[in-house]
């Protein structure tokens, strides 16, 4: 198994706010050139011009190519993890196969909102039952539930040797600072 220290787990947040900029700054692209082009507006009937629905859609799979091609790259980093020294790699060390990259990404961008979904139905049930004594419970509740579904996957960085999120648990891979 691949060598760790103890900074890894704190320069992935960092990394991941890099990360977080180029993705949303690559996924703007598309949708602000198809709006220049249909000249901010050319509506059809639906209120969307074609082109506009199809940037939309490019915009949407941006996170998912970019974290695909990066991680299974020979560098094995996103620009991220580049700024920061750190690489991806399976437990055994070696390089990310762009199926096991594509896994990582949607099981990293699902189980959040599966979680949500979660959440939702159960505050829902709640709701449902509603009377003055449960009104601040649903709140406190709910906002844990939101904390727990969005940062408790990341949080084990902080209780296995590894310093692996749980997604790279169920992927079998780590983040390490590159040698």
């Amino acid at each position: 198994f691949p060598s760790h220290d103890n900074t890894a787990h704190h320069k992935r947040v960092f990394a991941a706010a890099i990360d977080f900029g180029v993705v949303g700054f690559g996924s703007a692209i598309p949708v602000g050139a198809a709006y220049v082009l249909v000249g901010g507006g050319g509506a059809n009937d639906l209120g969307l011009n074609p082109l506009l629905i199809v940037a939309i859609l490019l915009s949407m799979t941006m996170p998912y190519v970019y974290f695909t091609l990066m991680h299974s790259s020979e560098a094995m980093v996103t620009i991220g993890k580049q700024s920061m020294g750190l690489i991806v790699v399976t437990n055994q060390g070696e390089k990310l196969s762009r199926l096991q990259a594509f896994i990582r990404i949607i099981i990293t961008a699902l189980l959040p909102i599966a979680g949500l979904i979660l959440l939702v139905v159960a505050a829902a049930g709640l709701a449902s039952r509603f009377d003055e004594g449960l009104h601040a419970s649903i709140g406190v509740a709910t906002a844990i539930g939101l904390l727990l579904v969005y940062f408790g996957p990341f949080c084990t960085v902080f209780f296995n040797s590894r310093h692996q999120t749980f997604f790279d648990m169920v992927c079998k891979t780590c983040v390490i600072n590159k040698s």
